[in-house]
């Protein structure tokens, strides 16, 4: 589960706090940037300079409510320096010191990852390992019936799984055996189709890797031990896809073979929280820590019983895609506008990404003081995803333009991350969260360009993971690369390429082969294709 902050504030990018600019390769007066805001001048008056030096060229004199948008901010030795423009023009008019003006900056996204769950080791005795994509895949071992079950495994798993993938031919003759109705036979071939089913899903084939599950299943009905790993394993690939009531159906087999398993319920809490049953979820991670505590499965619990005690007294409302929540003393009048404002949304990205969820998304509105203590967000936040679209909308009576583009970035999020069963790389989340919403590089275009000329633009391959260590200053320039690169991919290769790459990535074992497969192309000249993209449609 990824987790995605709307945040505001002022963002400042400077030479000791960002490490992806390399300061010393640009002139004095070079420039990083951070998504241009509008500011007020708080000062008597401001004197514009020519250069961040006060020695330099005074370009203009500014009084006191005057309206500037500020492009940038830059730390040097001569002080805090605002690259600013004025109100509804591109071209930078000078530097002021930041400290005169009132910035209101936009939103940005930090994406910091959740833990996930890990293997309850009451049921399975090798620890939980980090799989392919952003979510842990749950390894849990499989009992074989025989004296030497280590060897058997793994002399069976080295005849199923070969150097050219899943053996078919070896397949087909241990299910002739298994036709005996002989209990060794059968296992044999079920434990044959799991390992196979687990091959399949490290190379990202879900497809395939159901059809084994389902056999291995069938031929496992007459062995309750290795049919309930079976069904774990199921049943974890449907949670992968966000299919919650699907994964649901098999964890409660798996619960009628054993039910004080605690890796059953460990899933099942992952089952019910994505289908927003938060008191079911609870109950089960409840049990599944009695069985064996876990501490990342205690960070989700104690989270989901925050989420239940503030919205104990909340009001619901439904559509078909979304359940929201909200307090008794929100509109009700703003709730349903919410639930308009979504379902447009979602009608939208749905035709836009060509996928649909599979689930209800679960949507919270907050009180500010709400908001920051359930997610304990940070104060500037003022939008998370974590599976569920959370916004504070305090004094609010309507949807605004700004809340509406909260609730669309977020929403983005949601399909992205379903879609691509959270293997989309941060880049292109916050990219393409940016670009549904509405906005676009045009006022960031020719300092990015600069940026790449200089080659001290943020690298995609170091962009993929979570982007907390950057803090925010330095996630300001990665969040304008990522939009641009987005907007560089549909101009491109239109939206049919962004959907094949979004597909891609279930598929392939990197980031950088998914683009390869699906743009045919490499980080290095999909940087060149964004650069180039920048000077045409908006430099020339």
């Amino acid at each position: 589960m990824e987790l995605y902050l709307h945040v505001r504030g002022t963002l400042k990018i400077s030479c000791a706090a960002v490490s992806l600019l390399i300061c010393g390769a640009f002139p004095a007066t070079a420039r990083a940037t951070t998504p241009p805001g509008k500011a007020t001048v708080k000062a008597a008056t401001v004197t514009v300079y020519s250069d961040m030096d006060p020695t330099s060229d005074v370009v203009r004199t500014m009084k006191k409510g005057d309206s500037l948008t500020v492009n940038l901010e830059i730390a040097n030795s001569t002080g805090d320096w605002c690259s600013v423009s004025l109100p509804g023009q591109n071209a930078t008019l000078g530097y002021v010191n930041c400290g005169d003006l009132q910035v209101a900056m936009p939103h940005v996204s930090v994406a910091p990852v959740l833990p996930e769950p890990v293997e309850s080791s009451a049921d399975a005795g090798s620890p939980a390992s980090a799989g392919n994509g952003a979510r842990r895949r749950v390894q849990l071992s499989v009992p074989i019936p025989s004296a030497s079950a280590e060897a058997a495994l793994n002399k069976l798993k080295s005849e199923v799984i070969t150097e050219d993938g899943v053996d078919v031919s070896k397949l087909d003759e241990l299910d002739a055996a298994a036709q005996s109705g002989s209990p060794a036979a059968m296992n044999q071939a079920a434990v044959a189709h799991d390992l196979a089913g687990r091959y399949d899903v490290s190379q990202n084939d879900t497809s395939r890797a159901f059809d084994q599950f389902r056999a291995a299943i069938a031929l496992a009905a007459k062995d309750p031990q290795l049919l309930r790993v079976t069904l774990w394993d199921i049943a974890e690939l449907h949670l992968r896809l966000s299919e919650y009531s699907d994964a649901l159906r098999y964890l409660d087999r798996a619960r009628q073979i054993d039910p004080d398993s605690g890796t059953t319920a460990m899933l099942s809490g992952w089952a019910y929280y994505g289908l927003d049953q938060l008191s079911d979820a609870i109950a089960q991670w409840q049990k599944s820590q009695q069985v064996a505590p876990n501490p990342e499965v205690a960070v989700l619990l104690a989270k989901a019983e925050r989420d239940q005690k503030v919205e104990r007294g909340f009001h619901q409302g439904a559509t078909s895609h979304f359940i929201l929540h909200y307090e008794g003393g929100t509109m009700p009048g703003l709730a349903q506008q919410v639930l308009g404002t979504l379902d447009e949304d979602f009608a939208v990205i749905e035709r836009t990404l060509g996928y649909t969820p599979p689930e209800p998304i679960a949507v919270i509105l907050y009180t500010n003081r709400e908001f920051h203590d359930v997610t304990r967000a940070p104060s500037w936040a003022d939008g998370l995803n974590d599976g569920r679209i959370r916004v504070p909308v305090q004094g609010l009576q309507q949807v605004t333009p700004e809340l509406s583009r909260v609730l669309k970035h977020e929403l983005t999020h949601s399909f992205v991350g379903q879609m691509t069963e959270n293997r989309a790389p941060t880049w292109l989340q916050e990219g393409l969260a940016q670009w549904m919403e509405g906005l676009r590089s045009g006022g960031d275009a020719q300092v990015l360009v600069d940026l790449y000329d200089h080659k001290v633009f943020p690298p995609l391959s170091g962009m993929e993971g979570t982007w907390t260590g950057m803090g925010t200053r330095g996630a300001a320039l990665s969040y304008a690369w990522a939009l641009a690169t987005v907007e560089a991919i549909v101009s491109n290769y239109q939206i049919w390429g962004m959907r094949r790459l979004l597909s891609d990535l279930t598929q392939d074992q990197s980031v950088a082969a998914a683009v390869r497969g699906a743009l045919q192309t490499n980080y290095s000249d999909l940087n060149a294709q964004t650069a180039q993209y920048l000077r045409k449609a908006y430099l020339q």
